[in-house]
């Protein structure tokens, strides 16, 4: 609940371009009849008319179908079970609350009871800031499909398109608190907090994390301690360029991860993996790994077992170069032909190449801790 002075929120209204202290909202729902539209087109402004509580209540999902969707600082929604938000293609979101005064998103308890926001537009002007979502993915919001198969999606807040986020706060989710789709694009987390969640805190197309400032936010008692990342494609490919960043925890790759472009990997960064998953270098790819002694990455399986996922696999003719790696648990199965092993080099076909150094290869199941599969 909200315990702000009128007086103040009148100045910080009045300091803010976007509000200015004359607006009205368009229309005005009472707060207290449920009769917030279900379907929006056009403009549509949401002011601060209750300082000390609920201003709008949802009992619906609503469809935002065009237009700017504009959230005052301090505002506080109550949705009923079952409703949510949705901007569609061409409309866009603008929930700017302040750090005195954020905008409240809250269900009817700290339980799980409403769906969640989803952002389908690719709008650049979307942008959340000092928002709080709370007791969101209740059910399932959407569906996508990753590496071919269809994927329900049961999330906070669920972005198809362009978001900017900033400071905003998720907690109490039934699913994951973040859900960032393969068709999204320039999704920016900046100091985001992340409390009990049921699933990931964030699970993210793998070739977006690159500038998502994952490194800025914060996560705490979330049931899925990672950030989980996937790929696109019943090749399980990741086709972009992708700078992984050390986070303050894990990351999970849930499905294979064949990267297709340059990858890099920061010093400190902590990839787990799913059962007989792997992770592989295509032959236009290049690899860098850059662990240092103090930080060295590692890579290794959700469960530390010899032989739980596939291992890494080079198949780039490339500069590929590993410095300071701990990789273990690899050799579930073979990839190509090849041996079983922790890290595999090349195939019958395919020549590749490794500089590794100060690196160690522990607990696998196969062969050898690292394979070459021809002699180059």
């Amino acid at each position: 609940m909200k315990k702000q002075l009128k007086n103040q929120l009148l100045i910080a209204l009045c300091s803010l371009s976007l509000f200015a202290c004359d607006q009205v909202e368009t229309p005005n729902p009472d707060t207290n009849s449920n009769q917030f539209p279900c379907e929006i087109n056009g403009d549509y402004n949401l002011i601060n008319k209750n300082p000390n509580g609920v201003d709008y209540v949802i009992d619906c999902m609503v469809n935002v179908n065009s237009g700017a969707f504009v959230i005052a600082p301090g505002v506080e929604i109550e949705f009923k079970v079952g409703s949510g938000i949705v901007i569609h293609e061409n409309a866009h979101i603008l929930a700017l609350g302040i750090d005195s005064m954020p905008i409240l998103f809250n269900g009817t308890s700290n339980s799980p009871s409403w769906n969640g926001i989803v952002v389908e537009s690719n709008d650049p002007r979307n942008q959340m800031d000092f928002c709080r979502i709370n007791a969101a993915g209740n059910e399932n919001i959407s569906s996508t499909s990753i590496i071919g198969s269809s994927y329900s999606i049961k999330s906070a807040l669920t972005v198809f398109g362009k978001l900017k986020t900033k400071k905003c706060v998720i907690t109490n989710s039934g699913g994951t608190g973040l859900f960032v789709d393969q068709g999204a694009s320039n999704v920016i987390t900046d100091s985001l907090n992340f409390e009990n969640c049921v699933n990931y805190p964030i699970y993210s197309y793998c070739g977006l994390v690159s500038d998502m400032k994952l490194e800025t936010n914060s996560f705490k008692n979330n049931s899925k301690n990672f950030i989980g990342i996937f790929s696109t494609t019943s090749n399980q490919e990741v086709s972009e360029e992708v700078s992984i960043k050390k986070t303050s925890i894990p990351y999970l790759a849930t499905h294979n991860l064949d990267f297709t472009k340059n990858v890099s990997l920061a010093a400190g960064v902590i990839i787990y993996v799913n059962a007989d998953k792997g992770i592989s270098i295509n032959q236009d790819a290049q690899l860098s790994i850059n662990g240092t002694s103090q930080n060295p990455v590692v890579l290794r399986g959700l469960d530390s077992l010899a032989g739980f996922w596939k291992g890494l696999y080079i198949g780039s003719n490339l500069q590929n170069q590993i410095d300071y790696l701990t990789i273990s648990n690899g050799g579930s199965s073979t990839f190509y032909a090849c041996p079983k092993s922790n890290i595999l080099i090349g195939n019958e076909v395919t020549e590749a190449k490794l500089t590794i150094n100060n690196s160690n290869s522990v607990n696998f199941d196969g062969t050898c801790q690292l394979g070459v599969e021809k002699d180059y």
